[in-house]
């Protein structure tokens, strides 16, 4: 289970230049990240996370005509926080409109602390529906 979040390009998110960009941004803590194996048609994917605050990190995901940034269910805070900052950078380098399932978001007022805690209660929610199903 996870939330999807979409950028219509063919550009390609270099990893290297991203982690330098949130390092600035997140100065206070180290932001790694692990280059995945991509799946079919997936160029490349890699996991970011901030070494000892995530608890499941953010997937970039550059796919052929568009760049899929996805957080899976039960991530903490800095995780959302994250993911507004990747969000924010594509956007404003890439020029372009970020869609989710319920249509165009912008970054900032999208995550804000109280959707951040909405979401995280959604999630919980859904897993433990999840669970009650097993």
């Amino acid at each position: 289970m996870s939330r999807c979040y979409f950028l219509k390009t063919d550009y390609c998110v270099d990893f290297i230049g991203m982690q330098e960009t949130l390092e600035m941004i997140f100065d206070e803590y180290p932001v790694e990240f692990h280059e995945l194996e991509p799946s079919a048609g997936e160029r490349s994917v890699a996991c970011f996370y901030i070494k000892g605050e995530s608890a499941r990190g953010v997937h970039i995901i550059n796919k052929e005509g568009e760049i899929v940034i996805k957080i899976n269910s039960l991530c903490n805070y800095m995780d959302y926080a994250l993911a507004r900052q990747i969000l924010r950078i594509e956007r404003d380098y890439l020029k372009t409109q970020i869609i989710d399932e319920d249509g165009r978001i912008i970054p900032e007022k999208y995550f804000t602390d109280e959707k951040i805690q909405e979401l995280r209660e959604e999630d919980a929610k859904t897993v433990l529906v999840a669970l009650k199903n097993i």
